[in-house]
């Protein structure tokens, strides 16, 4: 969607520079041609019938908009990106992408003890990267503890690990089930 919206607002622009130096210079002949214009319009609508002028006028009416209304879905509701500008770059551009980091991130957690499972969730808000993560722990773990260990482990591997700004970090503990023990 990028690139369509720069080539619209190029393709505008052009036009702009080009059309309102000469309406602003000549205002009569413009008015006087856009007259003459759709005179000749008029005279060539005349012509058709009016039940096709209609139905053709009907059909290109909702055509047109449908594809507005299409574009205007499009520029509103813009997906999340999937890739993240590196902060530390020596005279070039690094772009990670977002699955990676949660990879990573998963990587470093899961090694942390009493941790069971871990599922993160990482999105990029502007130059940072904000961090949801599920993790699954041992029945036993001391819950404050364990969250700040897992909060430094996750912000070591985004920031001077990975060289990304940390944004939000959201940490969901759910605790593991002891094994049900059935006696004979």
């Amino acid at each position: 969607m990028n690139l369509f919206n720069k080539i619209v607002v190029i393709l505008l622009i052009l036009a702009c520079m080009i059309l309102l130096p000469v309406f602003f210079v000549f205002p009569d002949g413009v008015v006087t041609y856009l007259q003459v214009q759709l005179a000749a319009l008029k005279t060539g609508l005349d012509a058709v019938n009016p039940m096709v002028k209609t139905g053709l006028g009907l059909a290109l009416a909702v055509l047109s908009f449908l594809f507005f209304l299409i574009l205007l879905v499009l520029e509103l509701f813009r997906g999340q990106p999937k890739a993240v500008r590196v902060a530390q770059t020596a005279g070039g551009e690094a772009v990670l992408e977002l699955k990676s980091v949660a990879e990573r991130v998963r990587d470093a957690v899961i090694q942390l003890p009493e941790v069971v499972d871990v599922k993160p969730k990482v999105t990029a808000k502007r130059r940072s990267v904000n961090v949801e993560i599920q993790i699954e722990t041992t029945p036993d773990v001391q819950v404050p503890a364990k969250t700040e260990e897992v909060y430094e482990t996750v912000r070591r591997t985004v920031e001077e690990q990975m060289g990304l700004k940390l944004g939000k970090v959201k940490i969901n503990i759910k605790h593991s089930r002891r094994p049900t023990v059935v006696t004979p």
